[in-house]
């Protein structure tokens, strides 16, 4: 014979889609108990996430990634692998292979209109950065590489 927990189990297994928009259903139309909730379970919750988080690294990595990516750029983790594929993997100006698991490429965006540019690598993105985005320091630091080049002949 089941248990009532088994039972249940079992059931939430099987409606889990249904569950869950009865929750969010419920939540949207009780906004002053759930914060009544919330506020009494504080302390539990909290404890209750921080095991989860601990538990589940590899989860919290990509909801961050995922979280990170939608808030500041508004892009999908399908869109940024669209770009990743596009660009063969490499930063598109030193055009190193980044590793998709690994170290990722960030997302190169302007930051007057917050334009999606491109995916580079770290090192190039905090480049452009210390050169403030402007293309007149860049050429003339060039320029500049160019001029004492032999000096870094070794």
């Amino acid at each position: 014979m089941m248990t009532r927990s088994q039972h249940f189990k079992k059931w939430y297994a099987k409606n889990k889609d249904k569950d869950n928009a009865n929750s969010r259903a419920w939540r949207a139309a009780n906004p002053e108990r759930v914060k009544e909730l919330n506020q009494k379970n504080k302390d539990k919750r909290k404890e209750s996430t921080k095991k989860w988080r601990l538990a589940n690294p590899d989860k919290v990595k990509q909801h961050r990634r995922t979280a990170k990516l939608k808030y500041q750029y508004n892009l999908t983790v399908d869109d940024y692998h669209a770009m990743w594929l596009s660009q063969d993997g490499k930063c598109a100006i030193c055009e190193k292979l980044q590793e998709i698991n690994g170290k990722s490429l960030v997302v190169d965006h302007g930051h007057i209109k917050n334009n999606i540019r491109s995916l580079l690598c770290h090192n190039c993105n905090a480049g452009l950065g210390l050169f403030q985005d402007r293309s007149i320091i860049l050429k003339k630091a060039a320029e500049y590489l160019v001029k004492h080049e032999e000096d870094n002949l070794v």
